[in-house]
């Protein structure tokens, strides 16, 4: 006795009668489901190089020539550090920055 005909038999002795459903003992193939629709990749790519970026954050890169100076990083304790900030701001220069590059400036030059 194979499994279906072992599932036929419980169905039998449960419910009195013979089991006229085969198809739903072993679960055939479906004829409605919709075929795989092959995808075409050379579309998906053009979207892809002609959609517009965003516009990126923040200020515009310089043209090459015009960027800034190099960063110098120099470390000074706290009283130094207010004590330049004094000397800054009595003096011409509207930054700390500008103030240490002006004094630099000048004790190179001398120096030469």
């Amino acid at each position: 006795m194979n499994y279906i005909e072992e599932l036929q038999e419980v169905i039998r002795k449960l419910h009195g009668t013979d089991s006229t459903h085969v198809s739903c003992i072993s679960r055939q193939p479906q004829a409605h489901v919709r075929p795989y629709k092959r995808q075409s990749f050379q579309t998906s790519r053009h979207n892809k190089m002609t959609a517009k970026k965003p516009k990126k954050m923040g200020r515009p890169k310089l043209p090459k020539g015009h960027a800034k100076g190099v960063i110098v990083p120099v470390r000074v304790n706290p009283d130094d550090r207010k004590l330049f900030e004094r000397a800054a701001k009595a003096s011409e220069h509207k930054t700390l920055s500008g103030w240490i590059r002006y004094t630099l400036k000048s004790a190179a030059v001398q120096k030469e």
